[in-house]
């Protein structure tokens, strides 16, 4: 048996663009649910990921990043998800 940390994490956290974009996304592991989107976090960038988030905002990049540093393999990105109260992470409303 495998058990795996996940970052549940409100969608107000990204931009509306990022979620447009993972509707679409073919690189990497996202699959979208009526609320939101589970993405597969690999444990550290690899080659094409510098070219392949370009096109996302900072916004996605830190939650990215802060899914990592947790050691979280999966991110829950949800309407409903956790706002976290920090000063790392935006609070966008769109």
């Amino acid at each position: 048996m495998s058990i795996h940390n996940a970052l549940d994490i409100s969608t107000a956290h990204v931009q509306d663009s990022d979620m447009e974009l993972l509707r679409c996304e073919k690189s990497f592991t996202a699959a979208p649910y009526e609320y939101g989107f589970i993405i597969m976090v690999p444990p550290t960038p690899d080659k094409g990921e510098k070219e392949h988030f370009e096109h996302y905002s900072e916004d996605f990049k830190k939650v990215i990043n802060m899914a990592r540093l947790n050691d979280c393999k999966t991110i829950v990105l949800d309407c409903d998800g956790e706002i976290i109260l920090n000063s790392y992470l935006s609070i966008n409303e769109w």
